[in-house]
């Protein structure tokens, strides 16, 4: 599992890949629930 941390600031390459990722799978971050 992995969890997304409210308030983490991450680096922009971090976050484009992560976002990236993200679309490419199809997988919603949901992290506007972030805890």
């Amino acid at each position: 599992n992995l969890a997304l941390v409210a308030g983490i600031h991450w680096p922009t390459k971090v976050a484009d890949y992560r976002d990236n990722m993200a679309k490419q799978t199809q997988i919603n971050l949901l992290s506007s629930m972030a805890i």
